[in-house]
């Protein structure tokens, strides 16, 4: 896999790392927990379906609330939670926090044109970013040695994508992305966000396409090696692609990355 992307101007919340293909079920259970807590605002807006076309829901916000005492253990479904970023603390330029203690993170360029603050974040507070070169760098990432593993977090893009890194599990040299390595990006195409990994026999690509800018998306891909990588938005499913690949950390040259 290779791909040349640049920074991501948005925001980002709630990271986390499932040691588990969660089920359609236990995705759409946690996009409906992020958006239903006490005291939240209620607020609408409009998502895309599986289709790709507009429909109207609404979301539990939490603009006018202080942080939320969610934890790792609050999401440890079928004990398979692995790492949680929640971003509830300001750690600009300090390291940032994973909740289950295996990866705390620290800042490229220390974090100094990121924005923490609760308009930021759909579970407490997030982080935005803003085409500053500023990326979470988590290091070596070796604990998804069960070939069959999610990625969850939610996101809002503030401008159309132009090949936006949000995430990388791989081999990064900047913004370049080269080997083994799965990558969540933002092509011009069709504004679409884009999941690809190679695990040694093919690439496993899948699109979410017509992404809206400032809208809160709960994004979701599970992995399954030897099997297929599968795209959920809002607790819908997108896509799906059969790959032949081994998702493991033993198979990547796994650094961990977040935002661009």
């Amino acid at each position: 896999l290779t791909c040349t992307g640049g920074s991501f101007s948005g925001t980002i919340d709630d990271v986390q790392i499932f040691k588990d293909d969660l089920t359609a079920s236990e995705i759409l259970t946690l996009y409906n927990n992020h958006n239903f807590s006490e005291g939240y605002t209620y607020k609408s807006y409009v998502f895309y379906n599986s289709s790709q076309s507009y429909w109207n829901t609404t979301l539990w916000h939490n603009s006018t609330i202080g942080l939320q005492t969610r934890n790792a253990s609050s999401y440890n479904l079928s004990n398979g939670l692995v790492s949680l970023w929640s971003f509830n603390l300001n750690e600009t330029g300090v390291n940032v926090t994973d909740e289950t203690g295996l990866a705390n993170g620290t800042w490229d360029n220390g974090g100094v044109n990121v924005t923490w603050n609760e308009s930021n974040g759909y579970v407490g507070a997030g982080y935005g970013f803003s085409f500053s070169g500023d990326r979470i760098s988590v290091g070596s990432y070796p604990y998804l040695d069960a070939k069959s593993f999610t990625i969850e977090f939610w996101f809002s893009k503030t401008t159309t994508f132009s090949n936006n890194i949000l995430f990388i599990l791989g081999n990064s040299t900047g913004n370049r992305v080269i080997g083994r390595s799965i990558v969540i990006w933002g092509i011009n195409a069709a504004n679409t966000l884009r999941v690809q990994a190679e695990g040694g026999a093919s690439d496993c690509l899948v699109d979410y396409i017509n992404v809206p800018n400032s809208r809160p998306i709960h994004y979701a891909v599970t992995f399954v090696s030897g099997g297929a990588c599968t795209v959920y938005a809002n607790g819908v499913l997108i896509n799906s692609d059969a790959s032949a690949g081994t998702f493991d950390s033993t198979n990547f040259d796994s650094n961990l990355y977040i935002g661009g």
